[in-house]
């Protein structure tokens, strides 16, 4: 499983402080809400790697699910701040051009990209969201396997790959479904965390899995 989170904070008074650098920054919020949603990544033994184009699905669900379906409207002005690791560094032109649809997509005004500062993981309010997520499910186990199955799906060497994909599905939805629930329960800082899961949407075409 691989989770993604979004943190969507209040609007608030302006305020700055130094960072480890003794440059100035902006004061982190105090009040948010953290939208998570769990992928898979891997299906019937194919890699389902995570990309940006999946963040920017996140980034417009994170919208909607914040203001359109409370009648809202979308803010025009956003300021994203990201740990900026990995396939989250949104400063390569693969995810400016997921942000540009983004931008399109929600009628965007201005949009903003920045990040904490480097080597001050103790101080970034980002990273430290994760940590009581991490000890919530410390303690529980997921089965890889399904109904009366020993094994886990894909070392049934008698199934199809499209078997095996059915069954990783079945696996894949248990596990987000205990997650979530256990997520969802969760304050962070005295804020709500709203959590998801995303299944692999799969197609079959002569006896061979596609993935999209």
């Amino acid at each position: 499983m691989i989770p993604s989170g979004v943190v969507v904070s209040k609007k608030q008074p302006y305020s700055t402080k130094l960072d480890v650098h003794d440059k100035e920054r902006v004061s982190e919020p105090t009040e948010w809400t953290l939208y998570v949603n769990i992928r898979f990544n891997k299906l019937a033994g194919v890699d389902l790697p995570l990309s940006y184009a999946d963040h920017g699905v996140d980034l417009t669900f994170v919208a909607h699910a914040e203001w359109t379906s409370a009648g809202l409207e979308i803010p025009s002005d956003w300021k994203i701040d990201s740990d900026m690791g990995s396939d989250s560094n949104y400063f390569i032109e693969k995810a400016l051009i997921v942000l540009s649809e983004v931008h399109q997509e929600n009628k965007l005004g201005t949009l903003l990209i920045g990040g904490p500062c480097g080597k001050n993981s103790a101080d970034n309010y980002i990273e430290g969201c994760w940590s009581p997520l991490k000890l919530s499910i410390a303690g529980l186990i997921l089965s890889d396997t399904v109904g009366s199955d020993s094994v886990a799906p894909d070392r049934q060497t008698d199934l199809t790959p499209e078997e095996v994909a059915l069954k990783d599905l079945a696996v894949f939805k248990n596990a987000g479904e205990t997650v979530t629930a256990a997520w969802s329960k969760l304050e962070v800082g005295g804020n709500p965390v709203r959590a998801r899961y995303t299944l692999p949407t799969v197609t079959y075409s002569f006896h061979s899995i596609i993935l999209s």
